[in-house]
């Protein structure tokens, strides 16, 4: 299967490389910087392909402005198999406002679902500890980057009691 791996240079993206690759699957790597918003870059990059997989960094406007464009591009060239940028907790239930890190998710979720003939699969991995525990500066989960586990005093930030189901 011929698989475009978007946001290729991330450090998702690197990982999800290699396991697609150790998996015998061929690859079309797609990176972009500037435009943001660049359709006929992101359309060009979706042609030929089977699937797409979105490895798109956290920040609101890649999980919702880029991962709506991405999606756009995937329907006009005939992809139907696309896995959204979800590497995180199980937000499906949620409403918006619950957890504001989550809402760019679900908002995109939202309109895949008002608007589009593809839907796009979401994996709910909880803990990647691979990103977690990687380099600062990349990619990293650390309080610098919004993220949950501060290597200097070597302990995780959890949301909740421990006790809620």
């Amino acid at each position: 299967m011929l698989v475009l791996v978007a946001g290729a240079t991330g450090n998702l993206g690197q990982k999800l490389i290699d396991s697609l690759y150790s998996r015998g699957h061929q690859l079309e790597c797609f990176v972009q910087s500037e435009p943001y918003y660049g359709v006929p870059a992101i359309e060009s990059a979706c042609k030929g392909v089977d699937a797409v997989i979105c490895a798109y960094t956290g920040i609101p406007e890649s999980s919702l402005d880029g991962q709506l464009l991405l999606l756009r591009a995937v329907e006009r060239v005939g992809i139907k198999k696309y896995v959204a940028a979800s590497w995180n907790f199980d937000w499906k239930n949620m409403n918006l406002g619950v957890h504001e890190r989550y809402d760019a998710y679900i908002a995109f979720r939202n309109q895949g679902e008002l608007s589009s003939d593809v839907t796009p699969n979401s994996f709910f991995t909880r803990v990647l500890a691979e990103v977690l525990f990687s380099l600062p500066g990349h990619g990293d989960f650390s309080p610098a980057n919004n993220g949950a586990w501060d290597p200097k005093r070597k302990a995780m930030e959890i949301l909740g009691t421990g006790k809620d189901k």
